[in-house]
């Protein structure tokens, strides 16, 4: 038995079914993140399931390598990232890459299948992220945009529509007016917390490509407000501020040993959850030993302890600039005029920019977070018995918001100062 139909078995012995809403919502009560009613997922074939596990592995290692390479060109800042926000945005447009370009970037996002398979393994992934609980909310939306004068092939956008449901607008990059349609489009997708995602001249550009991820889900059991306290924090330089701290005591999943203290915060209807892992030395040497073969590993081993977990309150805005950390990580023909992306268009074009936007927001009620990505074309010329526990969230931690039965990190991120 596959590990989603597991969870999906589990769900249901504990919970009972439950219907879901449709159009690319997903409600999550889980993080990372998402209680009252369990998910029950609808039954699918376990090659469905399969692809789905597979395909969300992959996008996961990928993620701790962007992790990993992105902290590296900002050192010292927070990183809070959405893995499967990028490789979504990757894969479209790998539909139209050939050759090398094609080559590499299928080895960025760590997969060994060509191009029509991962559109079907992503459909299938989408397909499922679609029919969460109604308890948490996940959308997720892509689309294009076109110079009007491009001749983009209709099979790349077809591809588009049918595997990924991406809109497909076709505008006058000269006008400084697109610039204020894709931003609102941008907004619209994730609820305003990312509303400007552009900004003019865009008449370089050939093609704008966009992904954009929201999610919301309260805790299962929310923290009390007149519990959190302006406690120390430990920032990544050594120096301590004041904070606002989040406190709860109750049985969590949890798990430590010599190196990291770690707990499952779930959000409600507990298809999503929030994964805290705090080290006890460094986050840099923790952060060296997060190989997928370790996260797994970590993750298997929560069990029920009764205990007390002190979180710090934090919202955080970030955009980074991914070109470099792509290029870095095995595909650097892309953005050079060596791109081979034949497949979109007979124009020679090569990625001019990838960036993405973030934002998270967790508090004593739940989490809020959102990302949109962004790629620009231009031509070229605890056990029983066990005493409760005790998880300080004082200093630098890691943390995920998984969606439980695929696997799949939503969001992953290092923070090493939460104000």
């Amino acid at each position: 038995m596959t590990k989603f139909a597991k969870d999906r078995e589990m769900a249901a012995a504990f919970f009972g079914h439950s219907s879901f809403g449709h159009y690319f919502v997903i409600r999550i009560s889980s993080f990372v993140i998402f209680t009252t009613a369990f998910l029950i997922l609808p039954s699918a074939p376990a090659q469905t399931n399969s692809a789905i596990e597979k395909v969300a592995g992959s996008y996961n290692a990928f993620g701790l390598k962007l992790l990993a390479q992105t902290r590296q060109s900002v050192p010292g800042k927070n990183v809070f990232l959405s893995p499967a926000g990028l490789a979504f945005a990757l894969s479209m447009a790998a539909n139209g890459a050939q050759g090398e370009t094609l080559r590499q970037m299928m080895a960025a996002l760590q997969q060994e299948a060509g191009a029509p398979d991962l559109n079907e393994a992503n459909q299938a992934l989408l397909g499922h992220l679609s029919k969460l609980n109604a308890k948490i909310k996940l959308e997720i939306a892509n689309s294009l945009w076109t110079a009007r004068d491009a001749k983009i092939k209709p099979a790349f956008l077809d591809v588009s529509r049918q595997f990924y449901q991406a809109e497909v607008a076709s505008v006058d990059f000269k006008d400084p007016a697109t610039a204020q349609k894709i931003n609102d489009w941008c907004s619209d997708h994730t609820h305003g917390k990312v509303p400007k995602m552009v900004q003019p001249p865009l008449d370089a550009n050939r093609l704008i490509l966009l992904d954009a991820i929201y999610f919301k889900g309260d805790w299962t059991v929310p923290f009390d407000k007149k519990l959190t306290r302006d406690l120390p924090f430990t920032l990544g330089n050594g120096q301590t501020v004041t904070h606002p701290r989040m406190s709860r005591t109750g049985d969590f999943e949890y798990y430590e040993d010599d190196a990291f203290q770690a707990v499952r915060l779930p959000y409600e209807g507990r298809a999503v959850s929030m994964y805290v892992f705090l080290p006890k030395k460094s986050l840099a040497e923790f952060l060296q030993n997060l190989t997928m073969a370790n996260w797994e590993r970590w993750i298997n081993q929560l069990r029920s302890r009764k205990g007390a977990v002190e979180l710090p309150r934090f919202k955080l805005e970030n955009e980074y600039d991914l070109k470099h950390v792509l290029e870095a990580l095995g595909m650097p023909v892309a953005f050079t005029r060596r791109a081979n992306f034949h497949g979109i268009s007979d124009e020679s074009l090569y990625i001019d920019w990838v960036k993405q936007k973030t934002y998270v927001d967790v508090n004593e009620e739940g989490t809020e977070a959102a990302a949109v990505t962004g790629l620009g074309f231009r031509a070229s010329v605890a056990r029983r018995g066990e005493p409760p526990f005790r998880m300080v969230v004082d200093r630098p931690f890691f943390l995920a918001i998984r969606e439980n039965p695929s696997g799949a990190m939503l969001f992953l991120g290092a923070i090493v100062d939460p104000r």
